[in-house]
């Protein structure tokens, strides 16, 4: 694993509606598993298979699926020495700003299973094919049927 800064690491998390923040102490406490432990505990997300995920300076969506993919994220939100990018870039982006600490965003997504939804019960006409026999139901009065034995 890369070698991460020792600052603090502020991780907010945005899941639906809901926002929360994960602290550590130092960038070097947090792994890809303590990460998505927490953010289980904070979101209730024990059972449910999710996606962690943030977003750069072009508007690409980078998925963090394991230690290395985390220690880059940290990597490219810490601001540090790099004189490179302006203070006004460093806010807008959302990176961090000065050297206290370090301030990841990521998205929290939720994988569902489409199987579950109300869609997979929708089926078409070519997955069961009618028999042939046809019930037409119509909203007006019903048809009247003339018995021979009641006109007499």
């Amino acid at each position: 694993m890369l070698s991460l800064p020792d600052k603090p690491l502020v991780v907010k998390c945005a899941f639906d509606r809901w926002h929360k923040r994960i602290s550590f102490a130092s960038a070097r406490n947090c792994s890809f598993v303590v990460l998505r432990r927490k953010v289980e505990q904070c979101f209730s997300l024990f059972t449910s298979s999710y996606t962690i995920s943030y977003n750069d300076d072009d508007g690409e969506t980078t998925e963090i699926r394991s230690d290395h993919d985390l220690c880059e994220a940290i990597r490219y939100f810490q601001v540090g020495n790099d004189e490179s990018l302006s203070s006004a870039a460093s806010i807008l982006s959302g990176r961090s700003f000065g050297a206290r600490k370090i301030t990841l965003r990521v998205d929290i997504s939720v994988d569902y299973d489409l199987s579950l939804s109300d869609n997979s019960s929708l089926a078409s006409e070519e997955d069961h094919p009618r028999g042939g026999s046809e019930l037409s139901l119509s909203l007006g009065s019903p048809p009247v049927e003339v018995d021979d034995d009641s006109m007499t």
